[in-house]
């Protein structure tokens, strides 16, 4: 389905109509004909597939009405974006499980209680970067909106597939590579992770960071192209 935005005429589309897929990037417009993706069914599809469903099935079975209550009160209060970049809002259980898939993602328990305070939470600014040599991609110390002395701020890093420095497509293939949790002992930035795809020396290397804030709400991730270097 694709999303339609007009104005004299339609002025943004994002999204696929019939066999044409309609995205944007740094170049502009791009429009490419629908490819059918295989679904190859691997074991990681199927742990984030099972994970949705366990959340989903946690949502009807385990939660209070006063706790689902709660969640949908949050999701009411709280503006999201879409492709578009348009304000939208989403339902309670669709909140519920955007912030504990990433809980169980990075090892943490389910969180059952609403946020108490509406809103997303805040991005982060990190300085990144990619070395051929110890094939790590890094994250530096975020210039704000992280509280890294409080244990309950977590940073979600994701790597995806590297890319020519003069493409201009979205970054595909992004993987969950680690955390970065507060502490009372704080991190000590910068914080490095072993990227999931190879890459050389001149590429861009995908990065992108979500931030879970000590009242469990979830920020819009913040994307990066990490310049990969020799050493």
């Amino acid at each position: 389905m694709a999303l339609i935005r007009t104005g004299g005429g339609v002025a943004e589309i994002r999204g696929s109509i019939a066999g044409t897929v309609f995205s944007r990037g740094p170049a502009g417009a791009i429009a490419r004909g629908r490819i059918k993706p295989i679904n190859p069914a691997t074991a990681l599809q199927g742990i984030i597939r099972a994970r949705f469903s366990a959340l989903v099935q946690y949502w009807h079975v385990t939660l209070s009405v006063a706790e689902r209550a709660a969640w949908n009160a949050y999701a009411l209060a709280t503006n999201f974006q879409n492709k578009l970049g348009d304000t939208i809002q989403i339902g309670g259980l669709a909140c519920f499980v955007r912030l504990n898939s990433l809980m169980l993602q990075m090892g943490q328990a389910i969180v059952e209680a609403a946020p108490l305070s509406s809103g997303q939470g805040a991005q982060v600014a990190c300085p990144v970067g990619a070395t051929v040599a110890t094939a790590k991609v890094e994250i530096g110390e975020p210039t704000g909106g992280f509280d890294k002395t409080d244990p309950l701020e977590f940073i979600a890093v994701y790597a995806g597939l590297p890319m020519s420095i003069g493409r201009t497509s979205s970054p595909r293939g992004y993987r969950y590579v680690g955390k970065i949790q507060g502490n009372a002992v704080p991190p000590v930035f910068a914080q490095s992770f072993d990227w999931p795809y190879p890459a050389v020396t001149g590429q861009h290397y995908p990065i992108s960071v979500t931030h879970v804030d000590k009242e469990n709400r979830v920020s819009a991730a913040a994307e990066y192209l990490a310049n990969v270097i020799a050493a």
